[in-house]
């Protein structure tokens, strides 16, 4: 039997308890919802047989998500459902109850297998260390179908009756209009780029915000301690990983000593060093594994390799991180595979081959830009590659920087070192800085 009927039983458990209370009001549709009214929806859907692929999109994912649990079914959240192949899932666990993406090695996102228990154990987790029950709001500004936003937006909502307020946009004006709708003790979820916005646009001080957590980037520590000493709010930096939820909390009131200290481990998670300073996570939040590839070396049984070195203290527990292993580019707090940018370009008529990478960003709230460099036909402008370039792919991937380089080349296996473009890239820029 799909371990999802668990997490459905503790929803009803939910509703019984408050069938009244507000659970959700959204801005964009205009309209307030108990948890009765979300129980009514779910039985007004049919029976899902198959998995329940949910599109971030106001109360319909919400109760998207609760017919997955209520059928015994898997759910795949997706901020855009269109883009997603269903033929991928065949042949999943029956225990799986959610299936996660996050950025691989190929064009295509790697998919991560959950079943209920883990589900539960991140929202659990999250719940205590973050000490979510004292207060009264959240407030959904980031996407709910990123692993983040499920984690503390929706699992808190209907796994713990912590309602939710779901503002029109990340909007400085969308956010103050939000607030008005809150009559207690606020949580703001957001990233380093959303915090830096809302800060510069004075809708912070005087806020009703008694929790503000940062996470899917390093938080910059100059924005940290500005939010601090212009609003008496403190930013409290969260950092986790697709494939285990929640790792660490910074759950000080006090000023980080750097912006890559992320915290101590939250409840339940243990954390190791691997021989090469890769960060070990142990937890009942790791999921099962990737599929189809499985590799319990890297994912599974309860245990998740990062991708991150990282140095312990072992006196507080506080993990600062020292770098990250691979290729995976950070574009303000989104993880992005450089070959999903190069399958787009290389399809455009006219290019011979092309790199991409990221390279540090001047604007340290970006923390990546992403870089392309292309060889392509003398008739074709950078104009006429970026005009292509915006039918096929999302703002956020879209190369800040191509570099024609006509000497790019393929090796005999077809491939060219990333590595060595970015070192000539970086070596490139600073020498024409220079003069």
């Amino acid at each position: 039997m799909n371990s999802s009927l668990t997490l459905y039983s503790r929803w009803l458990a939910r509703v019984e308890a408050s069938p009244d209370d507000i659970a959700v009001i959204d801005l964009i549709a205009n309209e307030k919802l108990t948890f009765s009214d979300l129980s009514t929806l779910l039985v007004e859907t049919p029976v899902a047989t198959d998995p329940v692929i949910a599109e971030a999109c106001g109360v319909a994912f919400i109760v998207n998500v609760l017919r997955a649990w209520r059928d015994g079914v898997a759910l795949i959240p997706l901020e855009n459902a269109t883009t997603f192949d269903s033929n991928r899932l065949r042949g999943i666990p029956v225990e799986t109850a959610h299936v996660k993406q996050t950025s691989g090695t190929t064009s295509l996102p790697r998919l991560i297998l959950f079943n209920a228990h883990q589900l539960a154990a991140d929202a659990d987790q999250i719940v205590t260390s973050m000490r979510l029950y004292q207060y009264n709001w959240n407030i959904g500004v980031i996407s709910m179908a990123h692993s983040y936003g499920f984690s503390n937006l929706i699992l808190p909502l209907l796994l713990h009756g912590i309602p939710l307020v779901l503002a029109e946009s990340p909007l400085p004006e969308a956010v103050k209009r939000a607030f008005k709708h809150t009559d207690g003790k606020v949580i703001m979820p957001g990233v380093p780029a959303m915090w830096d916005a809302w800060q510069k646009a004075g809708i912070l001080k005087g806020a009703p915000l008694h929790l503000a957590i940062s996470a899917g980037a390093p938080l910059p520590l100059e924005l940290e301690n500005d939010i601090l000493v212009s609003s008496d709010i403190k930013i409290h930096n969260f950092y986790g990983s697709s494939e285990c939820g929640g790792i660490a909390y910074d759950c000080s009131n006090s000023l980080r000593s750097a912006s890559n200290v992320v915290g101590q481990p939250i409840d339940g998670v243990t954390l190791s060093l691997a021989d090469d300073a890769k960060l070990i996570v142990q937890s009942p939040a790791v999921g099962m594994g990737y599929w189809p590839e499985r590799n319990p070396g890297e994912l599974g049984n309860g245990r998740f390799q990062t991708s991150d070195f990282a140095v312990s203290d072992q006196i507080t527990g506080q993990v600062t991180l020292i770098g990250r292993a691979g290729e995976i580019i950070n574009v303000a707090g989104r993880k992005l595979s450089p070959t999903a940018v190069e399958s787009a370009i290389i399809q455009v008529p006219g290019i011979d081959c092309c790199v991409v990478f990221g390279v540090p960003s001047p604007d340290n709230h970006r923390v990546e830009d992403i870089v392309a460099c292309v060889a392509m036909h003398k008739d074709i402008t950078e104009a006429m590659l970026r005009t292509e370039l915006y039918e096929s792919l999302p703002a956020w991937q879209l190369p800040r920087i191509l570099w024609r380089c006509d000497d790019l080349t393929v090796n005999e296996l077809g491939k060219i070192s990333r590595s060595y473009w970015r070192k000539r890239f970086l070596e490139n820029k600073t020498t024409n800085r220079s003069r």
